[in-house]
């Protein structure tokens, strides 16, 4: 064998070994040695799925891993073989690291909780057109806080925790969890815990493999029905406007327990609620039986000894991620596609230590149960796409609009959000058929925008029609564009007929009593025009005549008349300006005869006599 500290090595592990096989011969190197043995030490033969022969392996394990040894068990030819080597101890980097990523986990999941809360208790819900609760509140923070980051956190802790502590259970070395952080909504990828030991066992493998999933299985459940309970209680109504989001595909069991515990149907996800589906998801997700993932070691466990068992592990693990990718596929979502790179990446399982070691009958129900789990808590489709439905009703009144020729009108129809999503339409005047325009609400503007029509109640638009013309029953047409800016197939072509009727314009103008300004001053008199008919009328305002030579003007001296537009039943006031000439004596008085006419209507027209005396 060598030199002493070979010897050395070489006389320890055969006297190891020895304490728990009969060993019959040994070959080997300095690096590696072979023991081959028939018998344990107490006499039990060396076969598959022995527990005597399971429980010497773990003895001879566990001592010799204290002085950086692994062992490995196999049957060649009948004939078992205890292979053992020495190992480089794993190097365990200082748990800074564990602990920066946790942090970082719990800034971004309380930044999800926060932004969730936020949005749970805004008044009407989330909707994107009016303002909630800031997120960045105290309220927000501290609601984030307890009822999303607290329960989510626990799930996932404590779902690597079971994995921990079993592994502690049987003395295989793994990691502090390493929790990874994310964006909102969920705000963390997850966790994953490190195994620095070779794995022992198919006993270990599907123990460490299963303890994780069912520890937080469990948690789930409690979230869920704790998340149940307080959305009954402070229910959040939901929007009909749900179109163009997403929903969130929900597994048997959550749905079982929002039954029992009545929760209202009808209602955004209470953020506890939403983490115990979280749970549920991270639960189903590590029970898929493929590759690395949880369910991946536990049904490699639950195939039987022998050559074929990675092959078989292999397809098991394609099988299983394409046919649930084809189902998520078939029911639109694809997200599940990604499973085909975890499984490339991570196909091969290390063997156990032991490859001969029992399994037995519980572990076999267990793995029933892990699958009845897994059916429980899967969603084949956990984020589905709600389309968006943008179409609306427009209703038009029938019959002629009729109004008085050279007159205005209002039409008004009604557009109904018929759809299930915030709709934002433009409204456009395409055109006008006849002496007739139009725009809306009297703004000139042909076109309008009205946004987020969500409320599923008439929403009513008014357009302002102008007859040009002042001949008594002409007829015409106004086409307007109802487009959804989102769904532009859905456009629509709205029509309205109108006819001109007999128009009645008339004017009146009436002045104060007469104005006395001392020589030299300023008069200001104040005259109301007022439009006494039924359209529209665009006036102007002069001095028809006067009696003598004192200068004037509207609204300054310098305007000899004035343009006043009124609209039917209209009145205004103007102010008529007289200069009194220095020179005039007292009592000396001149009148100005003020006329206002719309020139467009012959014979509307009103004259009103003002008398401005001077004091001297």
């Amino acid at each position: 064998m060598g030199g002493g500290a070979s010897r050395s090595a070489f006389e320890y592990l055969s006297e190891a070994v020895s304490r728990h096989f009969k060993v019959h011969h040994i070959e080997g190197d300095r690096r590696r040695l072979a023991f081959f043995t028939k018998e344990t030490k107490g006499g039990d033969p060396v076969v598959t799925d022995s527990d005597p022969v399971d429980r010497a392996f773990d003895d001879l394990r566990i001592e010799i891993k204290q002085q950086s040894y692994v062992a490995t068990l196999q049957l060649a030819d009948g004939v078992g073989v205890v292979t053992v080597s020495r190992v480089v101890d794993p190097l365990f980097r200082s748990s800074r690291v564990n602990m920066a990523f946790l942090i970082l986990t719990l800034v971004s999941v309380q930044s999800a909780g926060a932004l969730l809360w936020a949005g749970y208790i805004s008044p009407h819900g989330p909707r994107p057109d009016e303002p909630g609760v800031d997120w960045l509140s105290a309220d927000a923070q501290l609601g984030g806080l307890l009822y999303f980051a607290l329960p989510l956190m626990g799930i996932l802790g404590l779902h690597e925790m079971g994995h921990f502590i079993m592994a502690r259970h049987y003395h295989v070395r793994a990691s502090l969890p390493f929790f990874i952080p994310s964006v909102p909504p969920l705000g963390t990828f997850g966790a994953f815990i490190s195994m620095r030991d070779p794995l022992p066992s198919r006993r270990v493998i599907f123990d460490i493999g299963l303890s994780g999933p069912l520890v937080g299985f469990v948690a789930s459940i409690g979230v869920t029905a704790i998340g149940s309970f307080l959305m009954a209680a402070t229910p959040a109504p939901v929007r009909p406007e749900v179109g163009g989001g997403v929903t969130l595909g929900t597994p048997l069991l959550f749905n079982w327990l929002l039954s029992a515990t009545q929760a209202p149907l009808e209602s955004y996800l209470h953020p506890t609620l939403f983490a115990g589906w979280a749970g549920f998801l991270v639960t189903a997700f590590n029970l898929i039986p493929a590759a690395q993932l949880d369910g991946g070691h536990v049904f490699f466990s639950l195939i039987p000894n022998g050559p074929s068992r990675e092959s078989r592990a292999i397809a098991i693990s394609f099988a299983a991620v394409i046919g649930i990718a084809v189902l998520g596929s078939l029911l639109g979502y694809s997200g599940w596609l990604l499973l085909l790179f975890i499984v490339v990446l991570t196909i091969r399982h290390p063997p156990p230590l032991n490859q001969i070691s029992k399994l037995g009958g519980r572990r076999l129900l267990a793995g029933l149960a892990a699958i009845l789990v897994f059916a429980i808590s899967f969603s084949p489709a956990p984020i589905q796409e709600v389309p968006g439905d943008y179409s609306f009703e427009v209703t038009v009144p029938g019959g002629f609009l009729e109004f008085p020729a050279g007159g205005l009108a209002n039409w008004s129809f009604n557009i109904t959000n018929a759809g299930n999503a915030f709709n934002e339409l433009e409204v456009r005047v395409l055109g006008v058929v006849g002496p007739f325009n139009a725009s809306f609400e009297g703004s000139g503007n042909s076109t309008r925008a009205l946004t987020n029509l969500v409320e599923y109640v008439n929403r009513t638009v008014n357009v302002t029609v102008r007859a040009l013309s002042h001949v008594e029953g002409e007829e015409g047409q106004v086409y307007l564009h109802v487009w959804p800016v989102q769904a532009p197939h859905l456009a629509r072509l709205v029509t309205g007929t109108v006819r001109t009727v007999a128009a009645h314009p008339a004017v009146a103008l009436s002045a104060g009593p007469p104005v006395e300004v001392a020589a030299g001053g300023v008069a200001n008199i104040t005259l109301t025009v007022t439009n006494a008919g039924d359209v529209p009328l665009n006036l102007t305002v002069d001095v028809a005549d006067l009696n003598g030579n004192w200068s004037f003007g509207f609204g300054a001296p310098s305007l000899p008349n004035l343009t006043v537009a009124l609209g039917a039943l209209e009145n205004t006031t103007v102010s008529l300006f007289v200069r009194v000439s220095e020179n005039a004596s007292a009592g000396e008085a001149e009148t100005f005869e003020v006329r206002v006419e719309d020139p467009s209507w012959p014979g509307v027209r009103a004259l009103a006599a003002v008398e401005v005396r001077s004091t001297g």
